[in-house]
């Protein structure tokens, strides 16, 4: 491990999971100051609306509670994951891996920010078809899941070529 490419893979987690973390609050505090007072619903596409839901749970709402320790936990399991995926793409050489944890990094980080603030993780976007809502979401729940999609890619890639040989 050359100390260039140590040097790179920090500018790279720093970098996406930044950027990640930046564009997740600031689309966050647009939400909050356009759509609170009063509560409302923008239409941005068809079928693409922006909302205001605090969830106080995990994905799709599960494990909801206002308990305080529900939430410290869940702060403490997300930073101790981001910890976790630290070490793997400190540990890695494999650029797609690190891009990948770093998306997934910004994203727990991001959340974990919403519910150190505010007990809650503010999700706005709703996606729809007549009366079928997909449950709300945001932009740090986006890059988690392009994150893991994007690693299963890889794992998919690096399975077939280690088979192929």
């Amino acid at each position: 491990m050359s100390a260039f490419s140590m040097h790179y893979r920090i500018i790279c987690i720093i970098g996406i999971s930044g950027l990640v973390i930046a564009a997740d609050q600031i689309s966050k505090l647009l939400v909050m100051s356009t759509l609170y007072n009063p509560p409302q619903r923008i239409t941005v596409l068809p079928g693409v609306d922006f909302i205001q839901v605090w969830n106080t749970g995990v994905s799709f709402g599960m494990l909801s509670s206002t308990s305080s320790w529900v939430v410290w936990m869940l702060i403490s399991l997300t930073l101790v994951i981001c910890c976790l995926m630290l070490v793997i793409m400190m540990q890695t050489t494999r650029l797609f891996t690190i891009i990948s944890l770093s998306a997934v990094t910004g994203g727990g980080i991001g959340n974990a920010i919403d519910r150190l603030l505010y007990g809650a993780v503010l999700d706005f976007i709703d996606v729809h078809y007549r009366e079928w809502h997909w449950p709300a979401f945001n932009i740090a729940d986006c890059a988690i899941t392009l994150g893991v999609v994007l690693l299963m890619i890889d794992s998919v890639k690096t399975y077939k070529l280690k088979h192929e040989n």
